[in-house]
């Protein structure tokens, strides 16, 4: 009897080892892909994916660079966060975000174009009392990141 406890756990020893170097293999396979795997459906009413699992190994500029961004709007430091985004006037823009500020927000989706980056999040304002999208395109240049556009629905 004690011999088959012992085989079930060099089973399940084997299975967890098969599986850890699975992912293993599948986040070195996937290394220079910021997203490991996406199941597009079923979608949200607003497209989001049903399933995404980032690669812990993605070049995180672009977050931070959008997440420094959407800090700068939220502590109402709005002039300052678009001052180098061409075409946002400042006066129509910022009257928004004061009028509605974000208060939080999740990342849901991650698309990696050439030097660009769209990043998906859904997020609240108001305190936490109305929920929308907010889209945030990020460009490299040179060897940093930096916001070039943004939409809040």
């Amino acid at each position: 009897m004690a011999r088959k406890g012992g085989l079930k756990k060099v089973v399940l020893g084997v299975i967890a080892g098969l599986l850890l170097t699975g992912m293993c293999a599948l986040v070195i396979a996937r290394k220079g892909s910021a997203i490991l795997y996406r199941k597009q459906q079923p979608m949200t009413a607003d497209g989001e994916p049903a399933v995404l699992v980032l690669n812990p190994l993605r070049d995180r500029g672009p977050e931070v660079a959008a997440e420094r961004f959407l800090r700068q709007l939220r502590e109402g430091n709005c002039r300052e966060a678009i001052s180098g985004m061409p075409g946002y006037s400042n006066t129509k823009t910022c009257e928004h975000e004061e009028h509605s500020p974000l208060f939080s927000w999740d990342l849901r989706d991650r698309q990696d174009l050439q030097q660009k980056t769209e990043l998906f999040y859904r997020c609240k304002a108001d305190g936490g009392q109305s929920e929308g999208s907010l889209r945030v395109w990020v460009k490299r240049f040179g060897n940093r990141w930096a916001v070039a556009d943004y939409e809040r629905q």
